[in-house]
């Protein structure tokens, strides 16, 4: 194996996230393993993937001078906290409100749903990297002015991806062929519905769910009278007190001078 493609097999990038999570072709998901094992030599840039770079900072430059906001940490490395094999390149990063930005130049026959299904995993390994809020895509087609496509970050998504990132390394440091499994399917904000049950009755979780909303809304009251209950109670306590021993609980301030309520073990 070569140093090039050691340095491939080594880690998972962004860029990697689509065949990880979203392999169109069994066949095409063999080709990338091929590719990052060192089986097989990278297919060379395409006309269109260069001019995608080429326009990559221009399409950003038009979004921040319209938008008025700065993206920096343009092509900054990011590491996954939680494995360093994992990292992500970013196209920029909108510091002011936590989000990752992501440059494409697509073609104008792509709708926007499948430009968000395509790099949804993307930038969900570069959200999961940078600890983002959400991401943005930010796309030019043709010579229109580029539009920007808002990408919500999902724990449950990135559980999945984290975990399928993890099978990947395994099946490429044991030379073992991936077997492709059908990923979660992300749907962009803008396409969220609303359900009314009311009069809607299909749901098959709708019966539950009204169960658990009127335990909810029984509990409120408690809620409140508990929350209450302890801001009273931590208001009493002077400030010179560290630690507060009562029948039944204990109230303790901690470093930063927050009072905390537990209660007390039985002996």
């Amino acid at each position: 194996m070569s140093f090039t493609a050691l340095q491939r097999a080594g880690y998972l990038g962004a860029s990697d996230m689509r065949w990880v999570m979203n392999p169109s072709e069994p066949e095409q998901l063999l080709q990338w393993w091929e590719v990052k094992v060192g089986i097989r030599e990278p297919e060379p840039p395409t006309y269109a993937m260069k001019l995608g770079s080429a326009v990559g900072d221009l399409i950003l430059d038009e979004y921040e001078r319209k938008s008025e906001e700065r993206i920096e940490g343009r092509q900054l490395v990011m590491v996954s906290p939680h494995n360093n094999r994992l990292r992500a390149t970013l196209d920029g990063f909108i510091r002011a409100r936590n989000v990752v930005a992501e440059s494409k130049f697509c073609s104008a026959f792509f709708d926007k749903d499948e430009i968000f299904n395509c790099y949804y995993p993307q930038v969900a390994l570069q959200m999961h990297c940078t600890d983002a809020d959400s991401g943005l895509l930010i796309v030019g087609q043709g010579t229109n002015d580029p539009f920007s496509i808002e990408c919500m970050r999902c724990s449950s998504y990135e559980k999945v991806l984290l975990e399928r990132c993890e099978a990947m390394l395994e099946s490429i440091d044991s030379l073992t062929p991936p077997v492709e499994i059908e990923a979660p399917v992300m749907v962009p904000p803008e396409r969220w519905r609303t359900v009314d049950l009311e009069t809607d009755t299909s749901p098959n979780w709708r019966d539950e769910l009204l169960d658990h909303l009127t335990q909810y809304m029984a509990s409120a009251p408690h809620v409140l009278l508990y929350e209450e209950a302890s801001k009273r109670a931590k208001a009493l306590v002077p400030d010179d007190v560290g630690k507060v021993l009562a029948p039944g609980h204990n109230i303790t301030r901690n470093k930063k001078g927050s009072l905390v309520i537990t209660q007390r073990k039985r002996k």
